[in-house]
């Protein structure tokens, strides 16, 4: 087994540990969840990515089966377009956390802004989700894979190897245009997807 692989099955052991010890004290019913992020700024190609990665059509909602390199597959929830831009599905993290667990799933995919939103519909930035996602529902951010210099903004401590910075998914025509498939190539690659 890989170093990196066994890192991730103890942090996994490790949550688990703690979500059971916590059900046990106050007889919560926690489940835990592994989750794949990817962050970018507004048009980086994060969905187009999410949807190479998934086979997810444009806009929709749904749990997909993931090979992943063990031999296991795995059901991933999927939401394409980023939390902080869809505030009509998603009011905040908590919002998308109850969400999450309807599902029958074993793991989530989705997208984030690193800096939000301002305005009348104001959004956090993507670590104000990630801290929520870890310190209160206890997931397991197994990988994130920052497009552009998104990672750059990122200050959640997260253990080595789980972000990586990916070129931003361009448009046909532009001087250095970088396809979507060859992105989610990469970032299957970095989530240890097949």
């Amino acid at each position: 087994m890989s170093h990196g692989r066994v890192n991730v099955e103890l942090r996994r052991a490790e949550n688990v540990a703690r979500i059971i010890t916590r059900a046990g004290v106050n007889g919560d019913r926690i489940r835990s969840m592994d989750a794949y992020v990817i962050i970018g700024s507004n048009d980086s190609g994060k969905s187009s990515l999410t949807r190479c990665l998934t086979g997810s059509g444009s806009g929709k909602i749904r749990t997909r089966p993931i090979a992943i390199l063990s031999g296991v597959t795995i059901d991933v929830y999927v939401h394409i377009s980023s939390l902080q831009e869809n505030y009509k599905r998603v009011r905040d993290a908590s919002d998308f956390a109850r969400q999450v667990r309807r599902e029958k799933c074993d793991a989530v995919l989705f997208t984030l802004w690193p800096h939000g939103r301002g305005g009348r519909n104001k959004r956090p930035d993507a670590d104000t989700y990630l801290r929520h996602f870890i310190s209160q529902e206890h997931w397991n951010v197994v990988k994130v894979a920052c497009l552009g210099n998104a990672a750059t903004s990122i200050t959640t401590a997260l253990p080595k190897g789980v972000i990586k910075s990916f070129s931003e998914v361009t448009a046909p025509g532009a001087k250095t245009p970088m396809p979507a498939n060859t992105v989610a190539e990469l970032v299957r690659e970095h989530f240890g997807w097949k």
